[in-house]
């Protein structure tokens, strides 16, 4: 008997593709020209275009290093690792209060899915725990959201594969949700957009 409901965070619950495409493409770029702004560059005070396509590219080549080994990497992790690269060592500090700055910015984008919170409603009045799987790499961007949306006291539960560790594809994100809701597996259910 189904007693869970996981639900997909984007496309499912709230859109915002603006955070979508900070999350899996421009990060790194805007990170590298605010940082430039704070004279972390080594060239001077601007990110050339080339620096930006380069931070691009090498943040996809750590995405698929994280899709490949299973283990995720935060969005604050991935900034670091892409800047490393390409030679450039800012303090931790600096890094996590760019990425915290342009994940926030979104906040302002983000909307509900027609229909998602009168079917939040229904199920609780149903009875049905509920939790959140969201391939996230700045887990707060999540939880925001869902506040800003009136979301958020729906879920007894909210995992992110930057929160924990893993690439949202294996199935062992869903099993400790799952597991922290107080279901067996074969109690829940996951709604996504794909």
């Amino acid at each position: 008997m189904i007693k869970a409901v996981l639900f997909d965070f984007h496309n499912t619950l709230v859109t915002c593709d603006g955070w979508l495409d900070l999350e899996i493409h421009t990060l790194p770029a805007l990170a590298l020209e605010r940082l430039a702004k704070k004279g972390y560059l080594l060239e001077g005070q601007s990110a050339s275009p080339a620096q930006a396509e380069k931070a691009i590219q090498l943040f996809h080549q750590v995405r698929q290093q994280a899709r490949d080994s299973g283990v995720e990497v935060s969005a604050v992790e991935g900034v670091r690792s892409v800047l490393e690269l390409m030679g450039y060592t800012p303090p931790i500090d600096d890094i996590e209060e760019v990425v915290s700055d342009l994940e926030r910015k979104c906040l302002l984008d983000v909307a509900p899915v027609s229909g998602a919170l009168d079917t939040l409603q229904r199920l609780r009045d149903a009875g049905y725990v509920m939790g959140v799987v969201s391939i996230a790499g700045w887990p707060p961007f999540v939880e925001m959201a869902l506040a800003s949306e009136g979301m958020r006291p729906f879920f007894a539960e909210v995992a992110t594969s930057a929160g924990e560790g893993i690439y949202k594809s294996d199935p062992v994100i869903f099993l400790r949700a799952v597991s922290r809701l107080g279901i067996e597996p074969d109690g829940a259910v996951h709604v996504g957009d794909h």
